[in-house]
C-alpha cells in the first residue's frame, strides 16, 4: 500500500505568474470515497494556480461528500470550491456536466 502525500503539511510552491488564467478544474464523482481526496490533492498539488474546483457529486451513497467537506473546508481560503451535488442519481456521467 503506497503512503499517503498530505499537501496541506507541505504545500507545494506554485508557479509566479502575474496574470495567470483562470483555470477551473471540474470533479466528477460518485462512490469515490476511497480514491477523493487523492483526486483532488492530485490536482492540488500541480504547479500552476487552480482558481476554481467544482465537484459534481452524482447522489453518492458512501461516505464521498463527507470527505469533500473536509477538505473544502480545508482549501476555501486559496481555492474557489464549489460542490453540486444532486438529490437523485442521474445514471448518467456526462448529464453531470451540464450543470
Amino acid at each position: 500500500m503506497s503512503k499517503k502525500i498530505d499537501i496541506y503539511k507541505n504545500p507545494m510552491k506554485k508557479l509566479n505568474i502575474e496574470n495567470p488564467k483562470k483555470v477551473s478544474v471540474i470533479i466528477p464523482n460518485y462512490n469515490y470515497a476511497n480514491f477523493i481526496i487523492e483526486r483532488i490533492d492530485s490536482i492540488l498539488m500541480q504547479t500552476y494556480p487552480i482558481y476554481e474546483l467544482i465537484i459534481l457529486d452524482d447522489a453518492s451513497k458512501d461516505n464521498s461528500l463527507f470527505y469533500i467537506k473536509q477538505i473544502e473546508q480545508k482549501i476555501s481560503e486559496s481555492v474557489n470550491v464549489k460542490v453540486v451535488v444532486n438529490d437523485i442519481n442521474s445514471g448518467n456521467a456526462f448529464s453531470q456536466w451540464q450543470k
